[in-house]
């Protein structure tokens, strides 16, 4: 997970998640990587699951895309988001994005084709799409080259650009 540790992240669902996972003998392991007011919240929760040897907090980082590529997948279990910059960079580094299905996650991830998409707050449903890509590598690496496809085909700077312009000309007109 790479995000602002805040409450609107929700970053527990996936704290909580993995919990599940490992309670069912899915072999998977946290990372999270960001800093904010809940750090404090969220390692108590990692101790208290007994968690300690699966999450790591990796705090701040810089090196956004090298810890992206070293990643299966980035967890987006948000409650509400715009268009989030750490989903377009998952998608670039060519990862799936198992993401809430709100806001601007709804039009970046193709749900099935460049990761998952489940509802807000439902842990069990974060797990479940975890488990599925845990299980098959196969659809997790082409998930992965559907984002990279669709982030530049839709999401470049060129393309962006391009469709704002187009609605501002549609608009004049």
């Amino acid at each position: 997970m790479l995000s602002r540790l805040i409450p609107l992240k929700n970053v527990e669902a996936v704290i909580e998640a993995t919990a599940q996972l490992i309670h069912n003998k899915v072999n998977v392991t946290l990372e999270i990587a960001g800093t904010g007011p809940s750090e404090p919240m969220l390692r108590k929760l990692v101790t208290r699951l007994g968690l300690d040897e699966n999450v790591s907090f990796l705090g701040w980082r810089q090196d956004v895309m090298p810890l992206l590529a070293s990643w299966d997948l980035l967890a987006m279990p948000s409650v509400d988001e715009g268009l989030p910059i750490a989903a377009l960079q998952a998608m670039a580094a060519a990862r799936p994005v198992v993401a809430s299905r709100v806001g601007g996650l709804r039009e970046l991830v193709a749900d099935g084709v460049t990761g998952r998409l489940f509802p807000s707050g439902d842990v069990d449903a974060l797990a479940s799409c975890i488990a599925d890509l845990a299980k098959d590598r196969g659809l997790l690496a082409s998930m992965g080259i559907a984002g990279w496809q669709r982030a530049g085909q839709k999401f470049s700077a060129a393309s962006m650009a391009k469709q704002t312009f187009d609605v501002y000309d549609r608009l004049l007109r």
